[in-house]
């Protein structure tokens, strides 16, 4: 599917205007997040060593946007920061070759859980209806009014590729597959590469949703 693409030098702007955010605090939470990979060594669990960057970038961007009036939540262990005006919320979730490149269309590395299939359906329900970005709605329909957006991350080697983007669309696969809105951000060059590498990780959350089939 098509998505309202914003280039890196575009990012500002938007980001200001969606949630009063500066692309640096996102980019320097992801950075926070890679560096501490290189903190791991081969007497570590290789699964710990793959997820520190995840949690490490979801610690970074809470300690940073807290400290802004954004609140902290974790519906079905999903952990989010959520806008003080409780219209955005943000996860983080490693990604694939696409991301934070203009060119092709992201997925996320992993199946996502309820929390974020809910939030998608309303998404593509909205735009169904509305032919537009949804409005902020809770995705289990009785808690806080947040549309979730996602912080999606690819080690590509010498560099961190990044960007912040609102999901439409969920693949067989329970992965996201396509996006109403993308906002690239700066690739972060990485000066040294850690000695001690494994892929990226994210905790497994169990999903009981099972996608309907289409006649």
């Amino acid at each position: 599917m098509s998505s309202t693409l914003h280039r890196a030098e575009q990012s500002t702007n938007r980001l200001a205007e969606l949630a009063s955010l500066d692309p640096e605090v996102l980019r320097n939470a992801v950075r926070q997040g890679e560096s501490e990979r290189a903190t791991c060594t081969e007497n570590d669990p290789r699964i710990f060593a793959g997820m520190v960057p995840w949690a490490k970038t979801v610690r970074a961007l809470r300690e940073s946007l807290v400290a802004r009036g954004w609140r902290r939540q974790e519906p079905s262990n999903l952990p989010l920061i959520v806008s003080p005006d409780c219209t955005i919320a943000i996860a983080v979730s490693s990604g694939d070759e696409y991301t934070g490149v203009a060119a092709g269309t992201p997925q996320t590395q992993y199946p996502k859980g309820p929390v974020t299939i809910a939030a998608v359906d309303s998404n593509q329900m909205s735009l169904a209806l509305f032919g537009q970005s949804p409005p902020a709605a809770s995705p289990s329909g009785d808690g806080p009014a947040w549309v979730l957006w996602i912080l999606l991350i690819a080690n590509r080697g010498n560099e961190l590729r990044c960007e912040l983007s609102l999901p439409a669309q969920i693949g067989e696969d329970l992965r996201v597959t396509g996006w109403v809105e993308r906002i690239l951000l700066e690739p972060i060059v990485l000066d040294q590469v850690p000695a001690f590498t494994t892929p990226d990780a994210e905790p497994s959350i169990p999903v009981e949703v099972r996608r309907k089939v289409q006649n």
